[in-house]
């Protein structure tokens, strides 16, 4: 199975999602955001998350295993935490604890299609690597 199936396709895309929710989120709670990017860490740390996000987005979209994985217990680790900031967020902004809510289900959403056949499939099942020329005369 070396075609992407559809449902790692949809997976990709609910993730992508999910990361572009993050400036609406981050707009809607803008003391929050403001306090964040005044402090070097917290840039840094933001920074990182975005491109590390990104990164294991575009390795999963190319049936990277690992970095599937890499997502799912970066999910996992985050949940608890992520359900307990919820009645936090809500307090700031309606608009914010919606945000949270969409990007948990959505980045739920997105690990379960590529967890289950045939997008888990694809991701196990071994590729044939592109062979390289040969320079034989």
């Amino acid at each position: 199975m070396s075609e992407k199936p559809p449902e790692v396709s949809r997976a990709v895309i609910l993730l992508w999602i999910s990361l572009a929710m993050m400036p609406l989120r981050m707009a809607a709670d803008w003391n929050t955001t403001k306090a964040v990017l005044d402090s070097a860490l917290g840039l840094t740390v933001l920074a990182i998350t975005i491109f590390l996000l990104s990164f294991l987005i575009w390795k999963i979209s190319q049936g990277k295993n690992s970095a599937r994985l890499v997502f799912l217990v970066l999910y996992l680790l985050g949940l608890p935490f992520s359900l307990y900031a919820l009645p936090t967020d809500f307090g700031r902004s309606a608009i914010v604890g919606v945000c949270s809510i969409a990007q948990i289900v959505l980045q739920g959403a997105g690990l379960w299609l590529t967890s289950r056949p045939p997008g888990k499939d694809w991701f196990t099942d071994p590729r044939p690597e592109a062979s390289l020329p040969s320079i034989r005369a």
